[in-house]
């Protein structure tokens, strides 16, 4: 209780509260919350949790440089300089005209 009426007077007083404070108390949360687990049986919930953190990172990259190549698409023709043509030089007939 002494955390939660620290994290309260400290709330109440219109103060910014301390880092170390934050934690501990967020700490105490996430355990209340686990209630009690073995931590040989962490790994049941963490390697899970790794693997989906690995998938969502690959998609964010995968979709960013499918947006970047989206982008390129659809900016290519401004990027391009003016087509200039130039005219053909005049080439002697092959054909005789007889």
């Amino acid at each position: 209780m002494a955390k939660k009426r620290e994290i309260n007077d400290v709330a109440d007083q219109g103060n910014k509260i301390p880092l170390t404070v934050l934690e501990n108390w967020l700490f105490g949360a996430a355990d209340i919350l686990r209630g009690p687990i073995d931590a040989s049986d962490f790994k049941t919930y963490i390697f899970p949790l790794l693997f989906f953190k690995r998938i969502c990172d690959v998609y964010d990259e995968e979709f960013e440089k499918a947006m970047r190549g989206i982008r390129a698409w659809l900016t290519w023709p401004q990027t391009l300089e003016p087509l200039r043509l130039q005219p053909l030089p005049k080439q002697p007939s092959l054909i005789s005209k007889s």
